[in-house]
C-alpha cells in the first residue's frame, strides 16, 4: 500500500515538474479566492467537521507559489484521495472531498439537495445537476492526471477529483 502511494507521488511529482519545464510560468492550479472572497464568512468557512489535513488541502497554494508547495499540496490530494461509487454534492460539500477516479473513465455525481447545482472544474468544464438527480462525467478534463479542484457555483472550493 505504502509503495502504491509513493508511486502516485512520484508520478504526480513528475507531472508537475514536467509542466514547469514545458510551461515555465508555473503549474497553472485553479484560483478560487477571488470568487469566494465575495462570499459572506459563513459561506466562505472552511467546514469544521474535516480533519486537520483536509483543512490544510482547501488552502490551494497560489500559482506563483514554491514548487514544493504545489508538490506538497499535490501529494496531500493523492494521501485524501478515495474511491467511491459515487460523488455526493449536499449543500455544496462533497463526500469524499478528495473523489478518486482512473483517467478517462466515467464517474457519478450525485446532487442531493432539492436545488440544481453548477459543478465547476475550469471553464470548460462545467457540469448542470439536476436537483435529486445524478449526473455521469468523464474524467477527461484536458490535462495529464491530477488533482482538479471545483467550485459549487459560486461558493469557492468545494472538493477535488483526483485522476489518477
Amino acid at each position: 500500500m505504502k509503495s502504491n502511494l509513493l508511486i502516485i507521488v512520484l508520478v504526480i511529482t513528475a507531472l508537475v515538474l514536467g509542466v514547469f519545464i514545458i510551461k515555465p510560468s508555473g503549474l497553472k492550479l485553479p484560483s478560487f479566492e477571488n470568487k469566494a472572497s465575495k462570499l459572506e464568512p459563513e459561506q466562505n468557512a472552511i467546514p469544521a467537521n474535516l480533519t486537520e489535513e483536509e483543512k490544510k488541502l482547501l488552502t490551494v497554494p497560489p500559482p506563483e507559489a514554491e514548487r514544493s508547495e504545489i508538490e506538497t499540496h499535490l501529494a496531500l490530494g493523492a494521501k485524501l484521495a478515495k474511491k467511491a461509487d459515487v460523488l455526493e454534492i449536499t449543500n455544496c460539500k462533497p463526500k469524499p472531498l478528495v473523489f478518486k477516479v482512473k483517467e478517462k473513465r466515467n464517474f457519478k455525481v450525485l446532487n442531493k439537495d432539492k436545488i440544481d447545482h453548477t459543478l465547476i472544474i475550469d471553464e470548460e468544464h462545467k457540469y448542470a445537476i439536476a436537483a435529486g438527480e445524478t449526473k455521469q462525467i468523464k474524467a477527461d478534463f484536458g490535462k495529464p492526471p491530477g488533482l482538479y479542484g471545483y467550485v459549487c457555483e459560486g461558493v469557492g472550493l468545494t472538493g477535488f477529483i483526483f485522476v489518477e
